[in-house]
């Protein structure tokens, strides 16, 4: 038995190819067909005669309903092969490629680590309540779920909170999805709306961001025109982001380990120390990102704390603010277009510790 991309098993029965959901390579599984086509049949699992060495239990209590997962009940260690080996195949079969060289693959922990995810919404009335959570995986309805385990902090905990959030609101039945993006500095939460929120919805939402941490955005008219949705007027509320300009921006990159394995692979591979390679780079970004931004004040400043961080990482934080105080937006962004002409209205601190 093989395993798809999808991680459903790959059987041979009476030279017919049979796809079998939950079963892994290695395994002696009886199952159930559940549908027959010319080429292939599918297959639901109903009992593992012998299991690979590699089964773990799944942790999640929705795993096999909800469809944001397919591989739990694979160890970790084993996913990433698996991933891997896909990747691959797909260079040699798509691409006619292969890597010179395969570096060992970059881990982390396989729980708390997804931090993008789109979640459906939908008021069951038979249930007299709202469902939010990813689809069903053999089905197209919202998967009846209380928490998240992939999703990162705190995003995993807010599955019944955003739930009984929608429930309150008068457009309840006009949410039918939220979108999720988690940094490390924040939680950002985009509801698609297809009814305008009233003011005691907004109300709602504002003290959702208080008493949660997160910050709520509500798009009006799809999710290309997403907007704040706090403000004390509704109609300020739905003006669309393009018209949008902001005096201060501000960004910070952490680095909680990943740097240090990508520079002792990146040493390795040029077999140079991981120290020579960091001083290499450092200069490298001191010269190289004034020489491409223009060599102006702001773009020397970034180019030297961009050196110093990488020559010894831990905390880069960088702040842009607007010369004249009147703002940037994206239109200004589109129209000036080269980088060196957008650092002139702009002084920039930057600092690395």
């Amino acid at each position: 038995m093989d395993l798809t991309h999808d991680g459903r098993g790959v059987a041979r029965i009476d030279d017919k190819t049979v796809f079998v959901s939950d079963a892994l390579p290695g395994e002696r599984v009886t199952l159930q067909r559940t549908a027959r086509r010319r080429s292939f049949d599918e297959a639901r699992l109903v009992a593992v005669i012998e299991p690979s060495g590699a089964r773990v239990e799944p942790q999640c209590p929705h795993f096999g309903i909800c469809g944001g997962c397919a591989l739990q009940h694979l160890s970790p260690a084993a996913q990433l092969a698996f991933k891997q080996a896909q990747l691959l195949e797909n260079l040699a079969r798509i691409g006619g490629v292969a890597p010179r060289e395969i570096l060992p693959p970059l881990d982390a922990s396989p729980w708390g680590y997804r931090r993008r995810a789109r979640l459906g919404v939908k008021y069951v009335a038979k249930k007299g309540r709202v469902l939010v959570g990813f689809r069903e995986r053999s089905a197209p309805y919202v998967a009846d779920l209380h928490e998240c385990r992939v999703l990162a902090a705190p995003a995993g905990e807010l599955i019944d909170p955003l739930a009984a959030l929608v429930q309150a609101l008068s457009i309840a039945e006009r949410v039918p999805q939220i979108e999720i993006a988690i940094a490390d500095n924040g939680c950002a939460l985009v509801l698609r709306v297809l009814a305008a929120p009233g003011r005691e919805d907004l109300d709602r939402l504002a003290a959702f961001e208080r008493e949660r941490g997160v910050r709520v955005y509500l798009p009006p008219g799809g999710l290309d025109a997403v907007v704040d949705n706090i403000s004390p007027d509704t109609t300020v509320a739905m003006v669309s982001l393009i018209g949008a300009t902001a005096k201060t921006i501000e960004l910070t990159v952490e680095n909680k380990g990943l740097f240090e394995k990508v520079m002792a692979q990146q040493a390795q591979q040029k077999k140079k120390s991981p120290d020579d390679l960091r001083r290499e780079y450092g200069m490298a970004a001191a010269i190289g990102i004034p020489a491409l931004l223009g060599n102006g004040a702001s773009a020397k400043t970034l180019g030297q704390a961009v050196a110093r961080f990488i020559t010894k990482p831990g905390r880069l934080a960088i702040s842009a603010k607007t010369k004249d105080g009147g703002g940037l937006g994206l239109g200004d962004f589109a129209s000036i277009g080269e980088p060196a002409k957008i650092l002139e209205k702009l002084d920039i601190t930057a600092s690395s510790e």
